[in-house]
């Protein structure tokens, strides 16, 4: 799926978002949706809370978008639609001279029965068929918000996408949301709880044009999915617990919310947090790693976070990745204790912008480490530890070995006494396995870096 090419020119002191914006659904997911318009044009008059005007000349007024029929006029075959459509007939007003330009948009100027977009935090896409034939003039086809800043007696439609060269049927689909949202960022007068918009047709002042048609008009804003809140975190603690990997493919995020804010939990390095994403959690009953890999969509780009608290009030960053771009497979091992409760995140990367978050496949791998094996009378604290770790012995430690979680050995001391302190600053944060023997009894314990 692709989202947003955000490349916008301004022409004429007019903003042209000249956006693709297109959202290909390259596979069927099952997401929950609301179907907010649904218009194929079947009818021959015009559709209910669908209304046109004139642009142009006032000599055009009684040229305008026609229902009934299915033919976008072309010199050479494969523009008409299957089943009728709405078309602009530009070539049956003939070689007149005036300036043809029509809108056909949705939602009544002025009133409330434009979309409302304030329900609806997640992705609301804006889809359609649509298809010109330009030949040798400067025709187009321009996808239009309209924008109230002036008084409905001043309109103005901002034009989003422009379609100025030959087209047989296409498909589009745009983000809708994300275009109103930037708007009115840019200082347009957009009322999200009443957007209208439409679809402009301009001959270019050309003498003789052709035409344009557009059909199967769809708003659908997708709903938030059950473990958009951390509070509604997926819990997959049996998974993890009775096959050590959890899996998930088509996880669809595209609902997701930001519920209010960005993370800054678990800054990345390169900004400070990142988009509230979708959640999962787990109580870990084993000390080890787990391993998680999200696999987003080709233009998705995730950023993925593990964090450990009693709840999602006091959590704290365990690991963070966001390494590649859209596409990439981002893969986060990160170390766990037993009895603690953890909670992963994967939201869209930026801290700034709360863009759409995408579909994507995501497994949770977890390997368990030695258990505990404690010795009567040794003490080995405090764990977590900073910066020196305590070990006392009721009688002479003969030897001491530490190893990080993939093995390694990392420390070695023959200290031949009863107490002995470990100087652990230069330890990475993380969790080690420490390896005591004494009078003849050999100790395991996991310690904590913090």
């Amino acid at each position: 799926m692709r989202y947003v090419n955000q490349n916008y020119i301004i022409m004429n002191k007019t903003l042209f978002l000249w956006i693709a914006l297109f959202v290909f659904l390259s596979a069927e997911i099952n997401a929950q949706t609301t179907l907010l318009v649904n218009e194929n044009f079947n009818a021959s008059s015009l559709p209910a809370n669908w209304y046109t005007y004139n642009m142009g000349d006032t000599a055009c007024n009684g040229q305008n978008w026609t229902f009934g029929d299915s033919h976008v006029p072309s010199a050479s075959s494969g523009y008409d639609f299957s089943t009728n459509a709405a078309i602009f007939n530009d070539d049956a007003y003939g070689n007149t001279g005036n300036h043809n330009k029509s809108i056909l948009y949705y939602g009544i100027i002025g009133s409330g029965n434009g979309i409302d977009l304030t329900t609806y935090q997640g992705l609301v896409t804006l889809s359609y068929d649509y298809a010109i034939y330009v030949g040798s003039h400067n025709s187009t086809l321009t996808l239009a918000i309209y924008d109230n800043s002036s008084g409905t007696s001043n309109s103005v439609w901002v034009p989003v996408f422009t379609y100025n060269a030959n087209a047989t049927i296409t498909h589009e689909e745009v983000n809708l949301r994300y275009i109103v949202d930037y708007l009115i960022a840019a200082g347009h007068g957009i009322d999200r709880s009443n957007v209208s918009f439409g679809f402009i047709y301009d001959d270019g002042n050309a003498a003789w044009a052709w035409g344009a048609g557009v059909d199967n008009v769809k708003v659908e804003a997708y709903l938030p999915p059950a473990n958009d809140s951390c509070s509604n975190a997926t819990d997959i603690t049996g998974q993890l617990s009775s096959t050590n990997v959890y899996t998930a493919n088509n996880v669809d995020a595209r609902g997701a919310t930001n519920n209010g804010g960005f993370i800054a939990t678990c800054p990345d390095g390169i900004d400070n947090g990142m988009n509230d994403g979708v959640w999962y959690s787990f109580n870990a009953n084993f000390t080890g790693t787990i391993t998680v890999s999200v696999q987003p969509d080709p233009d998705y780009d995730p950023q993925v976070a593990v964090f450990q608290g009693t709840s999602c009030a006091n959590l704290t960053c365990v690991g963070t990745i966001d390494d590649g771009g859209d596409g990439t497979t981002e893969t986060l091992t990160v170390d766990i204790t037993s009895g603690n409760k953890y909670y992963i995140n994967v939201g869209f990367y930026s801290y700034t912008y709360d863009n759409v978050e995408g579909t994507f496949n995501i497994s949770v791998n977890s390997t368990a480490g030695i258990s505990d094996q404690v010795i009567s009378g040794l003490d080995i604290y405090p764990n977590p530890v900073k910066n020196i770790l305590q070990v006392k012995a009721l009688s002479a430690i003969d030897e001491i070995n530490i190893y990080n979680l993939t093995g390694q050995l990392i420390g070695h001391f023959q200290p031949e006494s009863e107490q002995v302190q470990l100087n652990t600053q230069v330890w990475r944060k993380g969790s080690y396995i420490v390896k005591v023997s004494t009078d003849n009894q050999t100790g395991v314990y996991h310690i904590v870096k913090e």
